[in-house]
């Protein structure tokens, strides 16, 4: 799975980087390569030109979640999701639902800090 990277404002760079004037502070990015500096680890970004410092990056968790119903934007999404690293179930309330995209049988719901792959329940 890509990794999800959202943008935290930093500029600072040790070892020079692509300066961030087309990055927007809190959007998610996925990275599509990365380069051990060292000192210093720097992301290639999908359709952003350039090298950017990982550390300017906080990496967005990516959830698999249950519901009986199908997620709304602007509400929460009572759900089930898996917690991590094991196969056990947790009830689960996300922060309000920034975007939804029906994918099959799924939808993959994007909020603040995270991205769910969220599976309806038949009743």
């Amino acid at each position: 799975m890509e990794k999800i990277v959202k943008y935290n404002g930093r500029k600072d760079s040790f070892l020079g980087s692509t300066p961030p004037v087309d990055l927007v502070q809190g959007e998610m990015y996925t990275v599509i390569g990365s380069v051990d500096r060292r000192w210093q680890t720097d992301y290639t970004l999908r359709g952003i030109k350039g090298q950017f410092n990982s550390a300017w990056f906080t990496e967005v968790q990516c959830l698999v979640a249950f519901s009986q119903k199908p997620p709304v934007v602007g509400k929460r999404c009572e759900c089930a999701k898996l917690k991590e690293r094991s196969l056990e179930l947790v009830k689960w309330s996300t922060s309000p639902v920034q975007a939804v995209m029906k994918v099959g049988d799924a939808y993959i719901t994007k909020t603040k800090n995270s991205i769910y792959i969220i599976k309806q329940l038949s009743n």
